[in-house]
């Protein structure tokens, strides 16, 4: 009856010698045993029948002994392959809840969906189902946004129609409350007909709203980069440039790929000195941020103004992984400001300075002249005859004569001289540097005779003369003032 094998010695002997035990315990006279073998000739068990007297058992006897162990075998095997599939079920049902994804089934010929309670609970829908792990839910197609019905039904038809297996979509779906939800649902066709008609399809449901939150923001802050009026350009830690967009190229001349690499020294102009970049690093290092004022270079050597704000971007750690700078050229302010700092400061006929800058070249002076204790000379002078021009031949002649003559005086004083028009046709001029008091009459001189030489204008000879009045500091009190006749 027994047909040892070796390598279940053990679970022979721990079987004999359990039916020792009944025996005796019993008080049994004969036992017919037969082990329970696995399909894979394992010992699962032994199978028995016993009598109280000794009695030996026939052909039959064996034959349903050996024929009631093999369906005692298929019966083990099988609970064991049930116990075995449970455990698997629940494991994958462990795994599927703890990634937040809900399974359902579709059902092609009853057109039934079912959906497991996770799906049920993403949407806010409570179930009476208490025991059922799906039900029914037929609804899905009027819960779609409009966006996604077609994107949908494509998908849905593809696996309906044959042309694939596999379905996939990203779908908004309205939850009990009314609002949107994002759900990513993948299935496969696993049953179909001999015609190879659709069955069944199975798949799972996931919420992705954060992420495609997270890929909105993302896309607006890449609508930002590309589209913002402001150049933007992204350094590593060491100032390597990792990104820049299309207003950094329009405004310095240099593309992307030729900036990415690089550092922001390809821009300097060298007007900004070391000690304006190191108080830059400390207040970046400091403070996580600077603003300010910087003169740069193009690519084509054209220098420009630019307001720059440059902020470390750091980590949750804090500590710092990029640096993101934000420039707007202003170039075209710096130009208008200047331009209204000559207006402010230059007559706009003569381009001379004007009495405000007059004013405050005369203050230098002073302190210049008691620094090195020098003398200076204003000069007064009147344009005679001029408004006689006017009269005769008109404005814009004697505004031409103005500036000739203006010119030519100009060009009779000596460096660090000023000349400015008091208005009309009256000038001043500061003669600095004077060693002695007669040292401003040669220049005087030569003012009379600039003022007094003929001037063609339009083939009009046109000729004034000038008077001039000089006061010396500090050696003349302050209306103390000389007056020569030219």
């Amino acid at each position: 009856m027994f047909t040892i094998d070796y390598a279940n010695i053990r679970a022979y002997t721990n079987i004999i010698n359990g039916l020792i035990l009944t025996y005796w315990h019993w008080g049994l006279g004969a036992s017919w045993s037969e082990p329970i073998f696995s399909s894979k000739k394992k010992v699962l068990g032994a199978f028995a029948i016993y009598h109280r007297d000794i009695h030996s058992p026939t052909t039959n006897d064996l034959i349903l002994i050996e024929q009631t162990a093999d369906l005692a075998s298929i019966a083990i095997e099988k609970n064991q392959a049930d116990k075995a599939l449970k455990a698997s079920d629940e494991r994958w049902k462990f795994a599927l809840e703890g990634s937040g994804c809900g399974a359902w089934q579709y059902d092609f010929q009853g057109n039934v969906n079912l959906v497991s309670t996770t799906i049920t609970n993403m949407l806010g829908i409570e179930s009476d189902l208490i025991h059922e792990e799906f039900w029914p839910f037929n609804e899905w197609q009027q819960r779609l946004h409009p966006d996604s019905i077609d994107l949908t039904m494509e998908a849905f038809a593809n696996v309906a129609n044959g042309k694939s297996k596999d379905y996939q979509v990203e779908q908004q779906v309205r939850c009990e409350d009314g609002h949107y939800i994002w759900l990513l649902s993948r299935g496969r066709l696993i049953s179909q007909t001999i015609n190879g008609e659709p069955l069944l399809m199975v798949g799972i449901t996931e919420d992705i709203t954060e992420r495609k939150q997270s890929e909105l923001k993302l896309q607006l802050a890449a609508s930002v980069f590309s589209h913002a009026r402001e150049a933007i350009m992204i350094t590593e830690v060491d100032g390597n440039i990792i990104e820049v967009n299309d207003t950094f190229t329009h405004i310095t001349g240099y593309t992307r790929e030729e900036a990415i690499g690089n550092t922001p020294r390809l821009l300097q102009s060298g007007k900004q000195s070391s000690d304006f970049y190191k108080a830059m690093w400390q207040s970046l290092l400091e403070k996580g941020y600077w603003h300010g004022e910087v003169w740069n270079r193009r690519k084509g050597g054209e220098l420009y103004a630019e307001i720059l704000t440059i902020s470390a971007v750091k980590n949750p750690q804090g500590e710092t992984n990029h640096y993101v700078a934000l420039f707007t050229d202003i170039t075209h302010i710096k130009e208008h400001q200047a331009q209204l700092e000559h207006i402010a400061h230059y007559d706009m006929l003569t381009n001379l300075p004007n009495r405000v800058l007059l004013a405050d070249r005369l203050s230098q002076s002073v302190v210049q002249c008691e620094r090195r204790h020098s003398s200076l000379a204003v000069v007064f002078l009147d344009l005679d005859g001029f408004k006689a021009v006017n009269d005769s031949h008109g404005h814009d002649i004697g505004d031409e004569l103005l500036v000739a003559l203006s010119h030519r005086m100009q060009a009779a004083l000596r460096e660090g001289d000023t000349l400015s028009r008091f208005g009309g046709d009256e000038f001043i001029a500061v003669l600095v540097d004077l060693e002695e008091t007669e040292d401003c009459i040669p220049v005087l001189d030569r003012l009379l005779l600039a003022a007094s030489e003929p001037v063609m204008i339009n083939d009009i000879r046109l000729q004034v003369s000038a008077s001039i009045g000089v006061t010396v500091y500090p050696q003349d009190s302050a209306d103390a003032s000389a007056e020569n006749q030219g």
